[in-house]
């Protein structure tokens, strides 16, 4: 018989144990009922148990707290999550094995909901850099298990590429062994990998050739060459198109083309890519910046480039980009904390 087919009971049994000052045993010791709930995914029973106000961070015999066993089951109802959170679950408390909520998600199969859940867990404070057990961080596991979704959030979030797990394996070197399983992740790692480097993080030199090499790094640049070629012959061609919407659509993969063909070179010599961006392309994409007021199209497009990148790699890309010709990053402050 479920532990809910019998909801008034339930409900009965949790009001005296919350008098008496005891816990209601489930599957485990300790258990209480929204750990019963949580671990059913039952909806109307959280809802209705958190509108009692009960302890939300208890753990049960494994230590599993009830986000812990919501986290179990597959993503659903992000609104139950948020609830939970609001009502003081803590989303840094780890199970007997070091799991944390966020190490938890990681092992779920990638969904929309679980790329939601992970957003509002880090929106929560959650760390994306907590160890379990075996020396891994979410990262770590959501690479292995080729999570496209939940890496780009853990790396939006601050997550390190470099901390070796218990067999010494860091989060690039997983993603290198991986490439052919999960080309997606891997594009995604070693994208991360090449602007660290550009914007003057100490990177793996050994991971950075690797990826350079990679076959996967090859076709994109060829892939990039061909869309340049595209877009020069429409700007050429048509006097009425909408720079802003070339670019956004363009700055993505433009940009990245750049940041790989000038991997080997300094900050200081971006300039060159001139050639390689086209100069009427060059030419209409600082006319779209002013334009458009610069501060609004630079950032929101840097931003479109990498979502994953830290404040001060934003930084250093509006600057070797002419961006900051047309506004002062200091004076913008709020509009800036806006559109990040």
């Amino acid at each position: 018989m479920s532990r809910f087919e019998s909801w008034p009971f339930t409900t009965s049994r949790y009001l005296l144990n919350k008098i008496q000052g005891l816990y209601y045993s489930g599957q485990y010791l300790f258990e209480t009922p929204l750990h019963l709930a949580c671990s059913q995914a039952n909806i109307r029973s959280i809802e209705d148990i958190l509108a009692l106000k009960p302890n939300t961070i208890m753990q049960n015999q494994m230590l599993y707290t009830p986000l812990n066993l919501l986290l179990n089951r597959p993503p659903q109802n992000e609104a139950i999550l948020r609830k939970l959170l609001d009502a003081g679950a803590n989303p840094n408390i780890a199970d007997a094995y070091e799991y944390s909520p966020l190490h938890t998600l990681a092992l779920q199969p990638e969904t929309d909901k679980t790329r939601i859940f992970a957003r509002l867990l880090v929106e929560y404070k959650a760390n994306v850099n907590s160890f379990n057990n075996f020396k891994e961080t979410p990262l770590h596991i959501a690479i292995d298990e080729g999570n496209e979704g939940l890496v780009d959030i853990l790396l939006e979030s601050g997550a390190s590429i470099n901390f070796p797990d218990m067999s010494g394996r860091t989060q690039m070197e997983i993603s290198l062994a991986k490439r052919f399983h999960h080309p997606r992740v891997f594009e995604t790692m070693s994208n991360y990998l090449i602007l660290r480097y550009y914007c003057g993080f100490p990177v793996n030199l050994s991971h950075l050739k690797e990826v350079l090499n990679s076959e996967t790094c090859r076709t994109f640049n060829e892939r990039c060459e061909e869309e340049i070629q595209q877009l020069e012959s429409t700007l050429a061609g048509d006097s009425t198109v909408n720079y802003y919407d070339i670019l956004v659509s363009s700055t993505h993969s433009v940009a990245r083309f750049l940041f790989n063909t000038n991997i080997l070179g300094s900050l200081q010599e971006f300039d060159k890519g001139e050639s390689v961006f086209g100069s009427l392309l060059m030419k209409k994409f600082n006319e779209a910046l002013e334009r458009f007021h610069g501060l609004q199209i630079g950032i929101v497009a840097v931003r479109k480039i990498f979502p994953f990148l830290p404040d001060i790699c934003i930084d250093k890309l509006v600057e070797y980009l002419d961006i900051d010709d047309f506004f002062n990053l200091h004076e913008c402050s709020s509009f800036r904390s806006q559109i990040l």
